[in-house]
């Protein structure tokens, strides 16, 4: 793919001849864990459903592990999927 456009059909240059070309690469992907840890106990109320009987056993501790670890499942294993040209 060219990074310039073709001249206009009544251009007086009749041989066009791309000088350069566009690479396109993907910078990495890095979910925001803190946007989803936030979103979580400000706005979900997970401090107050943390409290709940049904809850009592999981803690704040083990939502933020399981946060890391789902981050870090998008960025090493789905993201390298979605690269141009696979």
């Amino acid at each position: 793919m060219s990074s310039l456009l073709p001249p206009p059909p009544n251009c007086c240059y009749r041989h066009w001849i791309p000088t350069t070309t566009l690479k396109a690469e993907m910078s990495p992907y890095n979910a925001p864990l803190n946007d989803i840890a936030f979103a979580l106990r400000h706005i979900a109320g997970l401090d107050e459903l943390a409290q709940l009987p049904a809850w009592s056993d999981i803690g704040l501790d083990h939502t933020e592990v399981l946060l890391a670890e789902a981050g870090r499942l998008a960025s090493e294993v789905v993201a390298p999927t979605n690269r141009i040209g696979a």
